[in-house]
């Protein structure tokens, strides 16, 4: 299904109209830790009780994660929309995005909703260092660190300002550093240097 408006996209997933969304997305497998996203926002939820996650993707972890889900926090609360060739639009809808991953590949979709200028809070680690520059493109929390991952959602969820801000200045650095014309060119330069250097 396609999100086409808010009200609309809202009324497909039988959300309240004044649902705050939070999205994670990427392969449902264990170095995701998609297990600690969930287990995070119900801390959130705490706070923000008409704040859902929209858990994109699907995975062999994906029926333990529901499991996980049920047992942790508010029913409905936490939705698995699987596999979905709509993630730009849905991205539009939320307000946050989430990257709970230790993997030290470099995440195509956090820059997906950098590019949509969301607000990203994403796990300490190396791949995500190089994308977000903390209170200016994105927030960096500790791997497994629930109160700092609370903490740093909290903040952006009670000041919309900040967040908006933060948004646009993460979809400034995508699209100038990560476009696909500024891909070519590092690609061609690339391949410019392999070539000179096999002469």
């Amino acid at each position: 299904m396609a999100a086409t408006s808010r009200d609309g996209f809202l009324e497909q997933l039988r959300l309240p109209p004044n649902a705050r969304l939070i999205v994670v997305a990427g392969p449902l497998l264990g170095e995701h830790r998609t297990d600690d996203a969930i287990w995070n926002f119900e801390l959130v939820r705490v706070l923000h009780p008409n704040c859902r996650l929209l858990v994109v993707g699907d995975g062999p972890q994906r029926q333990r994660l529901e499991r996980f889900a049920r047992l942790v926090c508010e029913p409905g609360s936490v939705r698995f929309l699987g596999q979905r060739n709509d993630l730009p639009e849905i991205l539009q809808q939320a307000e946050l995005f989430w990257q709970a991953s230790e993997s030290q590949t470099t995440p195509e979709v956090v820059l997906q909703a950098m590019a949509a200028g969301l607000p990203v809070v994403a796990s300490d680690i190396g791949a995500h260092r190089e994308l977000i520059d903390p209170n200016r493109t994105g927030w960096l929390a500790p791997v497994g660190s629930r109160a700092d991952w609370g903490r740093l959602t909290d903040r952006l969820l009670n000041d919309t300002a900040s967040a908006c801000q933060i948004g646009a200045a993460a979809a400034q650095y995508a699209a100038e550093n990560f476009s696909v014309e500024r891909m070519s060119d590092s690609y061609a330069k690339l391949y410019a240097d392999l070539l000179h250097s096999k002469r």
